[in-house]
């Protein structure tokens, strides 16, 4: 009976698993695969611009998570920053017509250029979003539903 049992288990994470792949646009697939959130960080970019538009629910193909439409010299970039970042950054400081400054890389997702942020300046603030390697950082569990600190901002373990 506890082999049945333990197969049963085995089969429905499978089925689980499977199920989650499938879903996935095939470029995130294979994004994945390299982890999506590794860029080069030896190519490491600095963006400079306006917050032309907070995007909470990304459209189908792109990365899930917090992206920021940013308006530069040279054009529009999609901006990924996930979806770890500390309330009080996403309610008091990204909101359009910001002046930001992103530092982080590209990514190629099914054909679109994605700009993946490791860290964002936006007034005296500086925002950590993603490690060196380009992981995004998840929130400290003291950090969670807390005030933001009062020098700098990380959006989680450092």
């Amino acid at each position: 009976m506890l082999s049945r049992l333990t197969t049963l288990r085995n089969a429905t994470a499978l089925v689980i698993a499977l199920s989650f792949a499938l879903a996935l646009p095939a470029g995130a697939q294979s994004a994945n695969r390299k982890g999506l959130a590794a860029f080069d960080a030896t190519h490491e970019v600095t963006l400079q611009g306006t917050i032309k538009e907070v995007v909470t629910h990304p459209p189908a193909g792109s990365p899930l998570g917090m992206h920021l439409t940013v308006a530069t010299t040279t054009g529009t970039q999609d901006v990924h920053v996930g979806s770890y970042l500390p309330k009080h950054v996403t309610e008091n400081l990204l909101h359009a017509n910001a002046q930001v400054i992103v530092v982080g890389g590209y990514v190629n997702l099914a054909g679109k250029n994605i700009f993946l942020a490791r860290q964002l300046v936006v007034g005296s603030q500086t925002i950590t979003v993603r490690n060196e390697r380009g992981f995004l950082i998840m929130p400290k569990p003291e950090n969670i539903n807390h005030h933001a600190p009062k020098s700098g901002i990380a959006g989680g373990a450092q």
